[in-house]
């Protein structure tokens, strides 16, 4: 499969869409995603310090809408995001 073919696979395909009935983008959207995600993720905050990022650089390749990049930025550090979908770098911006 071409990199071109997966980037398109994602653009057609918002994931996670199916968690929520608002309209994509909006705070009840995102808010949507969050419940869901990190009720299947709840151990997250058990293994990773969040706040141990002050002051570090933040990379997550694949960052779908961004929810766990948000969930992992705090106050001092610095987010980058990579993804091949078009679509999911608009919601992360």
């Amino acid at each position: 499969m071409t990199t071109e073919a997966i980037r398109r696979y994602w653009n057609e395909r918002i994931h996670d869409l199916e968690m929520t009935k608002h309209p994509v983008g909006t705070r009840e959207f995102f808010a949507d995603l969050d419940d869901y995600r990190f009720d299947k993720l709840r151990y997250l905050p058990e293994l990773v310090d969040f706040a141990g990022f002050r002051g570090q650089r933040l990379l997550e390749v694949g960052c779908g809408a961004g929810n766990l990049l948000l969930q992992a930025t705090v106050p001092g550090s610095h987010p980058m995001a990579l993804d091949l979908s078009i679509q999911a770098l608009t919601f992360v911006r």
